[in-house]
């Protein structure tokens, strides 16, 4: 199975490497090909430098450069693009920040061949967590995971992980329905339009850790970007 990781980028300097760096120690024990495409809004603290840096002395790591902070909806539409052009049997969106731990991907994929068409690493399942969270953040994931949640109908714990492993036939559905969202929107959307075509989903318990390095890109203007672009994808996505 070919195994591609999609990676969005935005000031990630401090994180980059060291993500990289675990997931080579996960493709030593793992029997699928993993490649990994770094998509980077031409971070100014250097990213995409490092990035290809470490891409030279390891060729299964692909560093994508856009002219700007584009958003990670589009981001995340064209890490989908270039794996179902190329062939991949499955893509992993996860995030640059080390908050989402490479362990993970091996029981994801596994989850994935068993027949699951995408499965979300959630941290709302028994046996998921989150570690390094103020209270305050707690309670505003829980809200928009709620809202999310019951507006769209999903019968999914966790709809706004930006961890998940998609089959190469729920990326073709969202590439063809076109993704509408630009922002952290983008995790309830992708999981709406695979609900809508009626894709089997299923979760993994998954432990958050709050980063260690590096500034959180979640303001208070992304949190009301949420709320306002959730109630639209209804009328978005028409099956």
């Amino acid at each position: 199975m070919k195994v591609l990781i999609v990676l969005p980028t935005y000031n990630e300097a401090e994180n980059i490497i060291n993500l990289l760096e675990r997931v080579k120690y996960i493709r030593k024990f793992f029997s699928h090909n993993i490649n990994v495409l770094v998509i980077d809004d031409n971070s100014p603290d250097g990213t995409a430098r490092l990035a290809k840096e470490y891409s030279k002395f390891h060729p299964w790591v692909y560093v994508f450069v856009r002219r700007g902070k584009l958003g990670l909806g589009s981001a995340l539409l064209v890490g989908f693009k270039y794996a179902y052009t190329h062939g991949y049997d499955c893509v992993i969106s996860m995030d640059a920040d080390l908050q989402h731990n490479p362990f993970y991907i091996p029981r994801m994929v596994k989850a994935l061949s068993n027949g699951v068409e995408v499965v979300v690493a959630s941290r709302y399942v028994t046996g998921g967590n989150v570690v390094g969270w103020s209270l305050l953040r707690r309670i505003v994931s829980l809200v928009a995971n709620l809202y999310a949640r019951c507006l769209l109908r999903l019968g999914v714990s966790d709809v706004t992980t930006g961890y998940k492993c998609y089959s190469r036939r729920a990326i073709a559905i969202i590439i063809w329905s076109g993704i509408f969202s630009r922002g952290y929107s983008i995790q309830p959307e992708t999981l709406y339009i695979i609900n809508r075509h009626g894709l089997s989903v299923s979760e993994i318990p998954f432990v958050f850790v709050s980063r260690a390095a590096g500034k959180s890109k979640m303001d208070l203007g992304v949190i009301l970007e949420f709320f306002y672009l959730v109630p639209q994808l209804l009328a978005k996505h028409k099956v």
